[in-house]
Parts: structure tokens; sequence; C-alpha cells
């Protein structure tokens, strides 16, 4: 009999993912140092929509989501159903990742932490 089970819960609404350009991608006049930083909310379905600028040759994106401090809910199997074990304390973070996209193409990124 399986006691181990993994449940997927969203990132908390709230958590905060930037869109990193630089802006030599959009203007080969501008500063090789130079950026420029959009920011994306999660909602309380653990989704996000964003519109940044980009050309018909594609723009380099770097995705950075924020790491975030969650209460990970912990169940312990009892037969014959699982109970509730509190909760754990959990620091979730993922690295940064890069994405070309161009004009008129919807990307999608989904990701787990």
């Amino acid at each position: 009999m399986d006691t181990a089970a993994t449940v997927w819960e969203t990132a908390p609404s709230g958590t905060k993912i930037a869109f990193k350009i630089a802006m030599n991608e959009l203007n080969d006049q501008a500063p090789n140092d130079e950026f420029l930083i959009y920011e994306a909310t999660v909602d309380g379905s653990g989704n996000f929509t964003i519109d940044v600028p980009t050309n018909s040759d594609g723009v380099n994106v770097e995705i950075i989501p924020d790491d975030f401090i969650y209460d990970k809910k912990m169940f312990t199997y009892e037969y014959p159903s699982w109970i509730s074990d509190g909760t754990e304390r959990t620091v979730y973070s993922i690295g940064s990742w890069n994405v070309t996209v161009t004009t008129n193409k919807n990307e999608v990124q989904d990701f787990d932490y």
C-alpha cells in the first residue's frame, strides 16, 4: 500500500515574478549594461500574465521568480485515509531562466519550486 503522495499547491497570492530585458535587445544604440524590469504578481489561483516589449527578431527575457516562505501542509497515512499532520515552514526558491519572445507570440511558462 502506498503511504506517500505529492499534492501540488500554488505559489501564494502576491508572489512577485520579475522579467528582465537588456535595453540593447530593443534598441541597438542602448548601453549593454542597462535593463528594463517588468513585474507580475501571482493571483489566488497561482496564475500571472504579463506583456513585455519585443520585436520580430526576438527578445531575450530573464524570468526571476521571488523566493517565498510557506507553511507546507503535511499529512500522514493512517488506514484507511490521510490525516492532517499540521504544517512545516518551508522556503521555496527557484533560479532564474531565459526565454526568447517575439512579436505576436504568446509564451506560456509554467514552473515548479
